[in-house]
């Protein structure tokens, strides 16, 4: 057993010269699929063993089973051998749910290599810290909500959506007027709850929003939400 308090680069480093070519060398798919689900389940539990480095240490982790990066799945290796993995170690295209809770090692291994990479995303570029519990839980639509959120002063609406909102969208094939209208529609939906400290909270907001939203007859259909 390897000590929760070994470094990631150490431990990468045992891995790709003393443990991941002679475990690919063996072409078991059965072995490699144990491999990947120990390094799956020690990069998952260093949101908690190693929390200071998470999550750019735990997708060091994964990366060292990741094809053309760099892990070693397939470096080193004749074009049969290639080929053999490549039918072997084939991971199907499956929903996000599947996905999470497939059988198959490796694609949990890939999705949570991405996952990773989209928190470190969140983080580095919108300045949005979530766990991985938090992120899985979220659509690519509430994670916008949420940037939304965060913005409680109303004159700071429109540099938000210009410099955080928009780039977002783009990111994620999301349309901008759409995500804006629905989210006045959200707010809207809000107003009779405790989320919204008062009236004119979401209101001022909602109106600054509208603002941002270019074409005229999603901004009228938005503007009669609100009143």
């Amino acid at each position: 057993m390897v000590p929760d308090e070994v470094v990631v680069g150490e431990l990468c480093g045992r891995l790709n010269h003393a443990v991941v070519p002679q475990v690919l060398e063996t072409q078991d798919t059965e072995m490699i699929g144990s491999l990947a689900a120990w390094i799956e389940k020690r990069a998952s539990d260093m949101e908690v063993t190693q929390k200071q480095g998470w999550p750019v240490n735990a997708k060091q982790l994964c990366d060292v089973l990741q094809p053309g990066g760099g892990g070693t799945l397939f470096k080193n290796v004749t074009p049969k051998e290639h080929a053999c993995r490549i039918v072997g170690l084939s991971v199907p295209q499956t929903s996000l749910d599947e996905a999470w809770q497939s059988q198959n090692a490796l694609i949990r291994l890939r999705m949570l290599r991405n996952d990773l990479q989209q928190i470190i995303e969140m983080r580095d570029r919108y300045n949005c810290s979530l766990s991985l519990a938090e992120f899985r839980s979220e659509t690519v639509q509430s994670l916008a909500y949420h940037l939304l959120d965060r913005v409680v002063a109303v004159e700071l609406v429109s540099a938000a959506i210009s410099d955080v909102i928009r780039p977002y969208t783009i990111q994620n094939c999301l349309h901008l007027d759409d995500l804006l209208s629905s989210y006045v529609e959200e707010l809207v939906h809000r107003r009779g709850s405790d989320s919204m400290r008062a009236s004119t909270l979401w209101e001022s907001k909602a109106i600054e929003i509208l603002g941002s939203i270019s074409n005229c007859d999603l901004h009228i259909r938005t503007l009669l939400l609100v009143l």
